[in-house]
């Protein structure tokens, strides 16, 4: 899913840049809540996951509406 949105942001009048989770977090870290951090501090404000579960799991939720301003 990351190849297909980083080929579409190729093009001259997409105003967004995609970057994987991958650069938010450290491969020994566990869990989505530190990478979550990191990118909001970075400015980002849309996650598109293949996690269907990340918004049940109460911790992530709280880390995805804390960081990202969501509701």
């Amino acid at each position: 899913m990351f190849e297909l949105f980083e080929q579409l942001s190729r093009h001259d009048k997409f105003l967004h840049e995609i970057r994987s989770a991958a650069s938010y977090r450290p491969i020994h870290e566990r869990g989505d809540e530190g990478w979550i951090g990191r990118f909001a501090d970075d400015g980002g404000q849309v996650i598109i996951s293949g996690d269907s579960k990340m918004r049940a799991r109460k911790h992530e939720l709280i880390a995805l509406c804390t960081r990202l301003n969501l509701r």
